[in-house]
């Protein structure tokens, strides 16, 4: 399994990135007890419109998990990260977040993920990232904001 560069103007890639995203967003809706998680109804065309970065692991033909990310001059925001619950608990995730902690000139990630995701916020403090704050979002969600940073060297 390597990391590869997802395409979104390949039909093929992006049915697969939609069909990841609802199996693991609908485990997070289950997870924090809320069903109306913005991920959950977007389609191939809200995806092939988005300005995100994916990168994602396939095992064969079938993709395992994916991330995506909006990269500034020395600042990645992780818009997405999933995992479908088949690839549960295989290091996908962890491989994924690797990939973009360890691109050159980077000093800052910054992900939210919802409260009640405890997997997900255990996986980001164990790659570094801290709680800087608990917010709603307008669905009524409450979701956690954290940050990673490091010095330059």
């Amino acid at each position: 399994m390597t990391i590869q560069t997802l395409s979104l103007q390949n039909n093929k890639e992006l049915i697969q990135i939609l069909s990841t995203q609802q199996a693991a967003y609908q485990v997070e809706a289950e997870l924090i007890q809320a069903y109306n998680i913005p991920t959950l109804n977007e389609t191939i065309e809200s995806i092939r419109n988005c300005k995100e970065t994916f990168i994602g692991i396939y095992e064969k033909e079938q993709l395992a998990g994916f991330l995506s990310y909006i990269q500034d001059p020395n600042q990645i925001t992780i818009c997405r990260l999933a995992v479908h619950p088949s690839f549960f608990r295989q290091g996908i995730a962890s491989r994924l977040l690797n990939r973009v902690l360890n691109i050159a000139g980077i000093t800052r990630w910054k992900v939210t993920t919802g409260k009640g995701n405890i997997p997900a916020i255990r996986c980001y403090e164990k790659h570094g990232f801290q709680l800087v704050e608990e917010i709603m979002t307008k669905e009524g969600i409450p979701i956690v904001r954290m940050l990673k940073k490091v010095d330059k060297k």
